[in-house]
């Protein structure tokens, strides 16, 4: 009950049968601390449709110790509020009752106990409203027998659920009377007030509003035409005026001048009503909460337009197509909008009736009927309140048959010559209809010409409408002996017809019907292009939250039968190249490379497609791999296969369409992504020269684009991108072209420039070169020995150059780094270092040392630079260095679990040069029972609770197994035994205890651990 006070009318639904007790307990009694969790497990059980647990359980919490005083304050407004959730699961109306007193009973027990409770308010709305549902109820009874006794009491019920809404809105006033007018916003004190006084004049609102509507709802339970229901209209009436005065720059107070017109409409007053009515239709269409309101209003206005004293039916057909016509397809089911359907095809059978008996025009007579038959058989076909009265008005227009005027066509031939007759005339309408609009802008306004446009435009409006009713005529009249082209040339006009009158699902089958079933005939292609925009009409019209799968496979089996069906038409390619995109967008990707398969390679559309797809196909493979991550799918075989079939696929067509470029490729934020994403991809692949060729591509390449500002290039998180792809592209491709040394360097600075030079933007250069220097990496364990051997002396003269004059942390960082993945290149023998490696740890040593006098004053850096110097230590075998370094730093951060977990990573390293390390890198090393090293069985203690630490906690409990299993290698008899048992406890034990490391990277490096100490014993 948070926010407004007055209660959401929003059913709360059962869940499955399956579902048991235990499982809400699960789901809702998490470990909490302190009082009962009373709101949370009390809504639980709602929720699920355990009512009748849910009332057991706050009657236990009147009498429990473990509830508050305010839970306690709280029993019987959430006993009302479940017992009236409750009542609305119950099909037997006297049971719902039943539980509805119940729930008005504790609802009044609340408001007259708790006069000063925050939740007050919200009762008193809830009470008015259950009393009102009582009172509808009975008066749904009363249609059934006993109207004289339960009228007059739901009459009484209406008229205390009034009562009780003057009785809050007193409340609410009294306390909005208490607040300041004037406040000052830089006080949060009163900054509260102003938004206590916003909610307050909200519900003051609402409250009124409710109170006018039961007013109008009591005006109900009186006589049609009698003084009470008209003086109960007549007060609904001013309380709705009232507050259209009031908020009548708010959507509330548009909706209250709705129903005042509702009520006059009531009282007889038509043309009251539709002054009020012309006044919301005058509104915007926009948002869309006023589509929906002029939506209602029209509704209202159909019937006052269509009554007796008033017959304007030429207004309300016009009114009601153009909404039809407005209103997105979506939309187009709704109750009020089937309402208005049925109305239109009242007033089109009005139109036809008085055309009849005036004798004029048999074709528009026949149209009108033919469109009224149209909207009834709609409205028909959706269950509803409407469907019995709409197939009775089907039914009479379908028997219905009106003398005077010409005679209607009795043959396929006079039909379609009829149809053609008003087709000829659409040209010439338009023209005019042009012309006038042209005239009109440069004349200024003219009445003559004013008239003469609004009659062009409905003598247009009534050939289409003519034309097919005629061509629909036509096709009820066809027989075996209509000629098969006559026949084909009538669907194809049919087909058009549907598709500029608006209804692109008519235009769609008889488009597909014509494309599929007689494709040799002259309009085929014609009726399958109009298909195929019918669906792409569809799928734009349909609401972005709506399943638009039918829409896109149609569009796609469309698309692909028109391109094959048609493969040398201009249209082909055309069609393929429109489709690609609306596939990729909505992850179709599979269809999005089929269609692009079948644009001819040398199209000039064909790159277009082809950067397109391998975008989506990248963006497919990436997703998939995140969604991977913690699923135990990413090890199945098929799963890989298809990873790397996306993967490779979505290479191919990026370099296919880089490939493809045109002269003048259109310069755009996608197409320069696509060419980044080109790059990388070749990167990937080990073709950094090929990246570079792509990112320097004189119209096309971002880097190119970069150094001469293109707005195309403009997003700084692009041009970041960019930057580091092109870094990485450059360094790579050192040992292949010596030019790429001074490039490298002139993008650092340039990305240097873009990240910025706050500490946020310094330490994302820090990620960036630890991220390059580990690329290096890569690259040097790839490369044989020559190539290595290459590799590591042009990296080592870049690096050379580059820490010569460089003052900036982050790159003298990455220099060390990069010197550390160059040893590590070497580094293929645990047991002894080779000399090359050996050199190039001492340069990284080398290299931190220097860095430690640069950032002296960032004493974070400092920590984290000492940090790396004990991890090169370790890699140059000096264990007994290593460790007094993380002894220092740990001596000033005892908790420091990263620091803690490197001091661990190197005894368990040293045990294999000494194997009692390992017994210290479990218990730590220092004074018991707080070493200063804490060790991989203190680390696993201390991480245990938090879920933020999970990764921490698996590997130390992992190494603690592991070192237990290596140096039970160097021993036998019981204590080898001992060891082992203990190792294999250990895995076993955090397994069951912790079975989401199943979907960790974990899960394998245990099990692989278990079956090598089995292998042991």
């Amino acid at each position: 009950m948070s926010g407004g006070f007055l209660f959401c009318r929003i059913p709360r639904c059962r869940v499955a049968f399956g579902v048991c007790l235990a499982s809400v307990l699960v789901s809702i009694c998490a470990p909490l601390r302190g009082e009962e969790p009373f709101l949370p497990f009390l809504q639980g059980l709602v929720q699920r449709g355990y009512y009748e647990t849910a009332l057991d359980y706050l009657t236990t919490m009147e009498d429990s110790p473990l509830a508050s005083t305010e839970q306690r304050e709280l029993i019987p407004l959430e006993r009302a509020v479940t017992l009236i959730a409750y009542s609305r699961t119950q099909r037997d109306i006297e049971r719902r009752l039943e539980l509805l007193g119940q729930g008005e009973q504790q609802l009044q027990q609340f408001v007259d106990s708790k006069s000063g409770h925050p939740k007050l308010f919200a009762a008193r709305s809830e009470l008015a409203n259950t009393i009102v549902e009582r009172a509808r109820i009975k008066l749904e009874q009363s249609k059934l027998g006993d109207s004289a006794i339960l009228v007059p009491e739901a009459r009484d019920q209406f008229q205390r659920g009034i009562d009780e809404l003057k009785k809050l809105e007193t409340l609410v006033t009294a306390e909005l009377d208490q607040i300041p007018k004037v406040l000052d916003t830089k006080d949060r004190a009163e900054v509260v007030l102003a938004k206590r006084r916003t909610q307050l004049r909200a519900d003051n609102l609402q409250t009124e509003l409710l109170a006018a509507a039961i007013r109008e709802e009591l005006a109900g339970t009186f006589d049609s035409g009698s003084t009470q229901r008209v003086e109960q209209l007549a007060a609904a009436a001013e309380q709705y005026e009232s507050i259209y005065k009031k908020y009548r720059s708010r959507l509330a107070g548009l909706y209250a001048r709705m129903y005042q017109g509702r009520c006059n409409a009531q009282m007889g007053k038509t043309k009251d009503a539709l002054a009020y009515y012309g006044d919301l239709l005058d509104q915007p269409d926009e948002p869309l909460e006023m589509r929906r309101l002029k939506t209602e209003t029209l509704r209202l206005a159909m019937d006052s337009w269509l009554a007796p004293s008033e017959r304007k039916y030429l207004v309300a057909i016009k009114q009601a197509n153009r909404w039809i016509e407005t209103v997105p397809r979506s939309f187009q089911r709704d109750a009020d909008m089937l309402a208005i359907r049925l109305g239109l095809a009242r007033a089109l059978q009005m139109q036809a009736q008085d055309f009849s008996s005036r004798g004029m025009n048999q074709a528009v007579i026949t149209q009108s009927l033919a469109a009224a038959r149209d909207h009834a058989e709609f409205v028909a076909g959706e269950e509803g309140a409407l469907q019995e009265a709409a197939l009775q008005l089907a039914e009479e227009l379908g028997s219905q048959r009106l003398d005077g005027g010409p005679q209607e066509p009795a043959s396929f031939a006079e039909a379609a010559q009829a149809g053609r007759q008003f087709l000829n005339q659409l040209g010439p309408l338009t023209n005019q209809i042009l012309v006038l609009q042209q005239k009109l802008q440069v004349d200024g306004d003219s009445s003559d010409k004013q008239e003469q446009l609004t009659s062009a435009q409905q003598k247009l409006v009534a050939a289409k409408e003519s034309a097919l009713a005629s061509y629909r005529l036509a096709m009820a009249l066809a027989d075996e002996s209509t000629p098969p082209s006559e026949l084909n040339l009538a669907r194809y006009f049919l087909c058009y017809l549907y598709s500029i009158q608006g209804d692109p699902m008519r235009a769609a089958v008889v488009g597909e019907f014509m494309a599929r079933q007689h494709p040799e005939s002259d309009g085929a292609l014609q009726c399958a292009k109009i298909a195929l925009a019918s669906y792409n009409q569809l799928f734009a019209d349909a609401a972005a939250s709506m399943d638009r799968s039918f829409e896109l496979r149609r569009i796609y089996e469309a698309t692909v039968y028109l391109a094959k069906t048609w493969p040398n038409s201009p249209d082909a390619v055309e069609v393929l190249a429109v489709a690609v995109p609306t596939m990729a967008n909505f992850e179709r990707v599979e269809w999005a490379q089929q269609l692009t398969e079948l644009i001819p390679e040398d199209s000039p559309a064909r790159w277009q497609a082809d950067l397109i797809t391998g975008h989506a196909l990248r963006g497919q493979y990436v997703r998939r791999q995140r969604a991977l991550q913690a699923s135990a799918e990413k090890s199945n075989p098929e799963v890989v296969e298809n990873q790397q079939r996306l993967l490779s696929d979505g290479q191919s067509f990026l370099v296919s369409g880089f490939e493809r470029l045109p002269d003048n490729p259109v310069v755009n934020a996608f197409n320069v992504t696509a060419m980044l994403l080109t790059a990388e991809v070749l990167l990937e692949a080990s073709q950094p020269v090929r990246a570079v060729e792509v990112l320097e591509h004189p119209t096309l390449g971002p880097v190119t684009l970069i150094n001469t500002k293109h707005a195309a290039v403009s997003d700084p998180l692009l041009t970041r991108q960019t930057l580091q792809i092109a870094l990485r592209s450059y360094v790579a491709s050192i040992d292949q072209n010596a030019e790429m040394v001074a490039k490298a360097k002139a993008v650092m600075g340039t990305l240097q420039q873009a990240v910025g030079t706050d500490s946020q933007a310094k330490q994302q250069m820090v990620a960036i070169y630890v991220q390059l220097a580990r690329s290096i990496e890569t690259q040097m364990k790839a490369a044989d020995g020559e190539g290595k051997q290459q590799l590591s002396k042009v990296f080592e003269a870049f690096l050379t150059e580059l820490a010569a004059d460089a003052t900036d942390t982050g790159v003298l960082l990455w220099v060390a780094e990069t010197y550390v993945s160059l040893g590590a290149g070497f580094d293929d023998n645990p047991e002894s270092l080779q000399p090359v490696a050996r050199r190039y740890y001492e340069q990284a040593a080398v290299a931190l040392d220097h860095l430690l006098t640069v950032a002296s004053a960032d004493p974070i850096l400092v920590t984290q630079i000492q940090a790396r110097l004990a991890g090169v230590k370790t890699l140059q075998r000096d264990f007994a260095g290593a460790l007094e370094d993380y002894r220092q730093l740990l001596q000033a951060k005892p908790n420091a679990v990263n620091l803690q977990v490197e001091a661990a990573r190197l005894l368990a390293r040293w045990g294999k040069f000494d194997s009692s390390q390992y017994q210290r890198a479990i218990t730590g090393v220092g004074e018991k029972p707080n070493p200063i090293i804490w060790g991989w069985a203190k680390i696993a203690a201390a991480t245990m609770s938090h879920t933020a630490f999970r990764e921490t906690f698996y590997e130390a409990r992992y190494e603690v197994a592991r070192c237990d299993a290596e140096r039970a290698k160097t021993l036998r008899g019981v204590e080898r035994e001992r060891l082992l048992t203990e190792a294999s406890k250990a895995l076993r034990t955090t397994q069951q205890l912790y079975p989401g490391l199943a979907q960790t990277k974990w899960s394998p490096l245990y099990s692989s651990l278990e079956k090598q100490i089995e292998s042991l014993r």
